[in-house]
C-alpha cells in the first residue's frame, strides 16, 4: 500500500474526519465537537493533515493542529497544539504514522515566528524520536485526597468501623489547611462568560509569566465557557471588587480536575483559590483533586505545600525554528506556564 499525504478542506473532508475520528479516535467526535474544535478558535482555524491510500483513495489516517496565541517574554506570538492523530489499525505500523508526522511538521515550521508543541503518549513519543526530537520537560499529574470514604469502605467491611474511620481519616487530610487564614468571601464561584475583567487580569500578568498562553476572555469563553463536550466550573479570587486570580475546575466521576488557573504575580492567591475550593468540593463528597504541571516549575512547591502527591508525568514535546526552540529549552529563564487546558484532545 502505498500512503500520501494531503492537507484537509475543512469544509469538504468535515464529515469524512468526524465519521473517521468517531470510529477510530474518540467516540465524542461529532459535528458539533468538529465546529467548536476545529472552526470557532478565537485564534484561528485548526490546519488537518489526511493521509489515503493512493489505490483506493480512502482515508487511512489523519493529524490535526489547533491555533493558540502565546506570550514569550510579553510579545504575542501564534503556536500550534498538536491533536487527533489517529491512524486506521490496518496501517499502525511506525512507517503511516511517522509519515503522517514528519508531513504535519514540516508544513507547521516553515511559518516564520512560530513553533510547535505537544504531548505525545508513549508511542508518540517513538515517532519523534524517529525524527530526531526530544522531550523538552514533562507535564506530571498531581493529586490532593480530599475524602478517604470510598477506600475506607471497600477495604473495612464492619459498616460502623468504616464510617468511624473514615471519620478520623477526613480529618487528618484537613489538617494541613487549619492553619490557614483569611476570608472566604473574595473567592466566589463565577456565573455567566467570562468578561473584559478577565482579558485586563492577563494584560497585568504576562509580565511574570515567560511562556504563558493568551488567556483573553474570548479565548477562556471558547475553551471552557462555550465548550460543547464538559461543564467547566470558573472560581474568582478578587480583591476590592478586582479580579486577581482564577481557577478552572472539571468534577469526573468521585474527583476534580483543575484544568486552567491565573494569577497576578503572587502564590498566596492562586494558595486561596486552591484551598477554599478543595474546602467546597470536600464538602460536596469529591474524593480528590488533581491538576498537571510542568515538573521543572517552582510552582511545584506550592503544589506540595498543598499536599498535592506527585504521580506520574508525561513528555512534553516542542519544536520548530532552532532560535526558538533554544529561548524555549532554556528552563532557568524561559519557564512555561503549561496547564491541563493548554491541550486540545
Amino acid at each position: 500500500m502505498k500512503i500520501s499525504i494531503r492537507i484537509a478542506d475543512l469544509n469538504i473532508d468535515r464529515e469524512a474526519i468526524v465519521n473517521f475520528s468517531k470510529e477510530f479516535l474518540t467516540s465524542e467526535a461529532s459535528l458539533i465537537r468538529f465546529n467548536w474544535l476545529y472552526l470557532e478558535n478565537p485564534f484561528g482555524v485548526a490546519k488537518t493533515w489526511i493521509a489515503y491510500d493512493d489505490l483506493t483513495r480512502e482515508m487511512v489516517g489523519i493529524s490535526a493542529a489547533f491555533p493558540r496565541l502565546v506570550s514569550i517574554s510579553g510579545n504575542g506570538h501564534i503556536c500550534w497544539v498538536l491533536g487527533d492523530f489517529c491512524i486506521h489499525p490496518s496501517c499502525r505500523s511506525l512507517g503511516p504514522a511517522l509519515l503522517l508526522q514528519k508531513a504535519c511538521l514540516n508544513d507547521l515550521e516553515t511559518e516564520e515566528r512560530s513553533f510547535v508543541y505537544d504531548f505525545p503518549s508513549s508511542r508518540m513519543m517513538a515517532i519523534y524520536k524517529r525524527i530526531g526530537i526530544s522531550s523538552c520537560d514533562t507535564h506530571v499529574r498531581f493529586v490532593k485526597p480530599l475524602r478517604i470514604d470510598h477506600k475506607i469502605k471497600q477495604t473495612v467491611r464492619w459498616k460502623s468501623a468504616a464510617t468511624g474511620l473514615a471519620k478520623i481519616g477526613n480529618l487528618a487530610l484537613q489538617f494541613g489547611e487549619w492553619s490557614f487564614r483569611g476570608s472566604q468571601d473574595d473567592v466566589t464561584r463565577h456565573e455567566g462568560v467570562c468578561g473584559d475583567e478577565f482579558s485586563i487580569l492577563f494584560e497585568r500578568a504576562r509580565s511574570f509569566y515567560p511562556i504563558c498562553l493568551v488567556r483573553t476572555s474570548d479565548y477562556l469563553n471558547w475553551r471552557y465557557i462555550s465548550n460543547p463536550l464538559e461543564n467547566y466550573d470558573v472560581w474568582t479570587y478578587r480583591r476590592e471588587g478586582v479580579l486577581k486570580g482564577y481557577v478552572v475546575a472539571l468534577q469526573k466521576d468521585e474527583g476534580v480536575q483543575i484544568v486552567d488557573f491565573l494569577s497576578e504575580r503572587s502564590d498566596e492567591i492562586l494558595k486561596r483559590l486552591f484551598l477554599v475550593i478543595s474546602r467546597y468540593y470536600r464538602q460536596e463528597g469529591v474524593q480528590s483533586l488533581d491538576c498537571c504541571f510542568p515538573a521543572s516549575h517552582p510552582f511545584i512547591k506550592i503544589l506540595k505545600e498543598l499536599h498535592f502527591i506527585e504521580r506520574e508525568g508525561n513528555p512534553v514535546v516542542v519544536c520548530g525554528k532552532q532560535e526558538w526552540i533554544a529561548q524555549i529549552n532554556k528552563t532557568q529563564d524561559y519557564l512555561w506556564w503549561l496547564t491541563s487546558g493548554d491541550r486540545d484532545s
